[in-house]
């Protein structure tokens, strides 16, 4: 996720797939911790990597239509001009066009009304509005489900979250150069409150859904931010329950991630869907 550090500056189509199968505010932390790389890039063909004015990665997103971004409020002040957006992507370290890549460019950035980014980000959800520039191999554009109800995710229970995020415990390092996944289990919202309520009182309200292991090791880090944390329903069908926001470093104990609840936005995401899907 993205994370918090105290010790320096704050840092903090078709149905997809199966569970099994320079503007960022300045405690953004830029990946998975104790997870492993994913397969290939057609296993989440719906997960974004997001780049700003040419850089290799930012910011993950989940795409919910075949031209819109779910992603994180604090991965998107500054202009949409200075957007990439990937999908169909896993080697960070090649080109998109390398990989065959469909990619986009980005025409319009809706961040939640009452998002807020101080002293931790707060209504952390923002939709973007995509064009499409490059398809070379005619990839089919995958889109996948988000909450629609609060009671998602399901408690108890674990959850998975992606990305391309740094793989050091505690933070810090290199980013990720494959999409890395990381199963982790949901914790209630009283107890993550407890972790950070000296510090941050207001910081996990009941729009948002935390996660940890209770030794450490597991976790997303910098570089995860926007990115999905989700369950499958019944049907075995992905639904994103939450986007990549804040912690208190990466995979260290009694520092639960915390997320945007996707659920307790799903009006105003339904909204911008009724209005920008093509």
């Amino acid at each position: 996720m993205k994370f918090l550090t105290l010790s320096a500056i704050l840092i903090a189509v078709q149905s997809a797939p199966s569970f099994e199968d320079a503007e960022i505010a300045p405690w953004f932390k830029p990946s998975i911790v104790g997870g492993e790389p994913v397969a290939n890039q057609s296993v989440y063909p719906w997960v974004a990597s997001i780049s700003i004015s040419g850089s290799s990665h930012s910011c993950g997103g989940t795409l919910i239509a075949k031209n819109l971004l779910l992603t994180a409020g604090h991965c998107s002040a500054g202009s949409a001009s200075s957007r990439k957006v990937t999908v169909w992507r896993y080697d960070i370290s090649k080109t998109a066009a390398s990989e065959q890549a469909v990619q986009y460019s980005v025409e319009k950035i809706i961040t939640h009304p009452s998002y807020t980014g101080s002293p931790v980000p707060l209504n952390d959800v923002s939709v973007w509005v995509l064009k499409q520039t490059s398809n070379p191999a005619n990839r089919v554009v995958q889109t996948v489900n988000y909450a629609k109800t609060a009671d998602h995710p399901l408690f108890p229970g674990k959850v998975r979250a992606i990305g391309w995020g740094t793989t050091r415990q505690g933070g810090g390092g290199s980013l990720a150069t494959k999409l890395r996944q990381v199963d982790i289990n949901l914790i209630s919202n009283a107890e993550c409150k407890k972790s950070y309520e000296s510090q941050y009182p207001n910081g996990v309200p009941d729009s948002t859904v935390c996660a940890a292991e209770a030794e450490g090791g597991k976790d997303t880090c910098q570089g995860d931010s926007g990115g999905p944390l989700f369950q499958t329903n019944e049907a075995g069908e992905v639904v994103v329950s939450g986007v990549t926001s804040w912690g208190i470093g990466c995979a260290d104990k009694g520092n639960p991630g915390v997320y945007a609840r996707v659920g307790s936005f799903s009006s105003w995401i339904d909204a911008q869907v009724a209005q920008y899907a093509a």
